[in-house]
Parts: structure tokens; C-alpha cells; sequence
């Protein structure tokens, strides 16, 4: 294996920002995305920032480019693609990694039964907006960098309709269109819930048939490789001792020499969202 200290594992806290009414108290929550937390399991990397970033945090209207420099985040992923977002942290000096969730910009499942909308109902169309989208991203991504997620929770009924090989398939041709435009853009996928709406789904089964899937795609596309930067996935149905076992395991066997993935090309490893039910969470 190669050296693992420069693999990182993101757990991303979603935060909703409350506007208190006249007659309410004052309601404060103070965010310590600097402090390392030491989880209760050793890693040859040492200890890991857990508490790095923003995803969809900030409701329309909302004055928070005020919370910014002290809250200082390192990780900040959104459903709305916002040059001014960028631009901001451009104008603070800050290396925040902006992540882009793809579906949502696109807005993919605002009207679930409007099934024209889904990708594998029109190639043609889901290619076209990803080309819109790459060809708007800037030259200069910040010092922190820009990747795309490119759906969220492909496994959860509400957001996706089509079948796993469908949703594997849309990834593949997203990507594909990325990298053949901006090949300096980092890719993130598949991000799922774990949880289907009705039942657990195992996210170390569902992992490595999505990593299979683009193996054989690279198989038969060896001169136009498609490559998964950050590994996502979402804790929604897992307890803490699955979650960490899981980031072992793809930290074994998907990252560096070895790997049994290696025309993937994983780097990192992102808890994009972050839910354990059997141990509470505690925001500092």
C-alpha cells in the first residue's frame, strides 16, 4: 500500500441556519471546524479533522458570508454551482474545497414523476447540461480546488427512479464528458444514502459493484479513462462501527498500490453527510 498520510476522510456536517423571530431568544450554535476529534479507533495517518464543511447550509436570503472567516471551513459542498461562493473564499484567502453536487444544480427530481427529467431517458440531454456545466467552471479553482459529486443518493427512491445499472451508467457518461473538457476537474460518486427509503441497503456491497462498474467501462474505453477522486458515501443507515470498518476497508483496497480498483484512481475517501443512530452527535 502506499503511504496513507496524505488520505484524507471527510465527515461534513449539514447545518440549517434558523432565523429567530422578534419575541425569540437568541438562539446561537458555535461551529469548531478547527478542533480535531479523536474517534475511538487508531489509524496509521494519526488523528483525522472530522468537522470540515457546509452542505446546503445557507437558505436564500441569509447574511452568512459574515460567519465565514471565523467558522474557517476546508470542505464546503453545495446543490447550487454559485461563482460568488467561490469567489468569496478567493477574497479571504481561504483553501476551501468546493464540491458540487451535480444532480441538484441540475435540479434532477423536482417533479419525481416528470420521468423525461431522468437521465437514461434522454443520453442526449444529461450529456448536453454536463458540457453546459464544465464549460462554465472557472480556469482558476481556488487554492482549495472544485470536484463534482456528480448525483446524491442514487440509492434513495425519492432521488433516482431508474435502475442501479442506470444510475451507474449516468455517473460513467457525466464523467466521461467532465474530464474530456476539464481533466484537472476531480470527480465524487456515488454518494448514497445506505438506505433505500424502505430498507438498508449495504453500502460496502453497493460500493464495489459502482467501482466494478467503471473498471469495465475503462476496460472497453482505454484511451479515455474516467477516474473517481473522492470515494462518497452517506452514514444515514449505518452505526459507527460499520462506517469506520467500511473507511478501512476501501482505505485497504481502492486507495493507492494494490488497490483492486486501480484504473479508478481513488485518492480520498468523503463522508459527505454524516448521521450515526447509535451514538449521539455533539457539535462544539
Amino acid at each position: 500500500m502506499s503511504n496513507l498520510s496524505a488520505i484524507r476522510t471527510f465527515f461534513v456536517i449539514s447545518i440549517l441556519w434558523v432565523q429567530a423571530g422578534a419575541a425569540d431568544a437568541d438562539n446561537r450554535i458555535t461551529v469548531n471546524l478547527g478542533r480535531t476529534l479523536n474517534l475511538p479507533y487508531t489509524t496509521s495517518e494519526g488523528s483525522i479533522r472530522t468537522m470540515v464543511g457546509f452542505l446546503h447550509s445557507i437558505p436564500e436570503g441569509e447574511n452568512w458570508t459574515k460567519y465565514v472567516p471565523s467558522l474557517n471551513p476546508s470542505f464546503w459542498r453545495t446543490g447550487k454551482w454559485d461563482p460568488a461562493t467561490l469567489a468569496l473564499f478567493e477574497a479571504l484567502d481561504l483553501p476551501v474545497h468546493y464540491q458540487i453536487v451535480v444532480s441538484d444544480t441540475r435540479g434532477a427530481y423536482d417533479k419525481p414523476a416528470d420521468f423525461e427529467r431522468w437521465p437514461y431517458n434522454n443520453w442526449d440531454d444529461w450529456e448536453a447540461f454536463c458540457r453546459e456545466l464544465a464549460l462554465v467552471l472557472p480556469e482558476n479553482t481556488g487554492k482549495g480546488g472544485i470536484s463534482l459529486d456528480i448525483w446524491n443518493e442514487p440509492d434513495y427512491r425519492f432521488f433516482w427512479s431508474g435502475t442501479k445499472e442506470q444510475f451507474f451508467e449516468t455517473w460513467c457518461r457525466a464523467a466521461a464528458v467532465f474530464l474530456e473538457i476539464r481533466p484537472d476537474i476531480l470527480l465524487a460518486g456515488p454518494s448514497i444514502a445506505g438506505y433505500s427509503g424502505t430498507g438498508k441497503i449495504i453500502v460496502r456491497d453497493y460500493l464495489i459493484e459502482f467501482l466494478t462498474y467503471i473498471e469495465q467501462w475503462n476496460a472497453t474505453n482505454p484511451t479515455n479513462n474516467i477516474t473517481v477522486h473522492y470515494l462518497t458515501w452517506h452514514t444515514m443507515a449505518q452505526n459507527l462501527d460499520e462506517a469506520i470498518s467500511d473507511i478501512h476497508y476501501f482505505r485497504e483496497h481502492a486507495i493507492g498500490a494494490g488497490s483492486d480498483f486501480p484504473s479508478c484512481g481513488i485518492n480520498d475517501i468523503a463522508i459527505n453527510e454524516y448521521l450515526l443512530p447509535n451514538r449521539p452527535s455533539t457539535i462544539e
